[in-house]
């Protein structure tokens, strides 16, 4: 029942704004109340939160050697790792559960985590999404207090779903119609 509810929320239409990344090769869609941030790192390459910024949701990218195959859960296990070399409790033990997106390979994964700000505990949760496209690794990430609201969690899973490559053609290259034309 989950599984088809998610599925549901990923077809829903979406009142949003689509942004661009990765010179136009990817598109993800937010929801209205989402607006533009600074990101807490310089290797993210989209950066949106919520108006009261108690959700945020973050896209980098990490290169893939051509030809080689990623490796999604060592990469959550990365992930996970830093976050505890960073003073965070990472609470159980996550994993990963494979998915696909855009027909493409995907792992999807839950990691709670506690950290102390000014003395205090305070809990969090990374949603993270991991996504094989040809020579990149989609890091997609949406952070939120506890484990957010309902509406947190469904603008995310949107967010996700609206995820999609796109061809791009380079600025010198001809449409394929056009240079078949010339050779006639």
């Amino acid at each position: 029942m989950r599984t088809f509810l998610f599925s549901l929320l990923l077809v829903l239409p979406l009142s949003a704004e689509e942004t661009a990344f990765d010179e136009g090769r990817f598109t993800v869609e937010f929801p209205d109340g989402w607006k533009k941030a600074d990101p807490p790192q310089a290797n993210i390459v989209v950066h949106r939160e919520t108006e009261d910024g108690e959700a945020t949701f973050s896209i980098s990218r990490l290169g893939i050697t051509p030809g080689a195959k990623a490796d999604l859960d060592a990469t959550l296990e990365t992930f996970v790792k830093n976050f505890k070399d960073n003073g965070m409790t990472v609470k159980g033990d996550p994993k990963g559960q494979a998915s696909v997106i855009d027909g493409k390979p995907a792992l999807v994964a839950a990691v709670p985590v506690e950290m102390r700000v000014d003395d205090e505990p305070v809990a969090i949760t990374f949603f993270m999404v991991f996504v094989e496209a040809s020579e990149r690794l989609i890091v997609m990430q949406a952070t939120l207090r506890g484990s957010g609201t309902d509406a947190q969690r469904g603008d995310c899973r949107k967010i996700i779903g609206s995820f999609e490559e796109h061809e791009v053609k380079k600025k010198d290259e001809e449409p394929k119609e056009d240079a078949e034309q010339k050779k006639e």
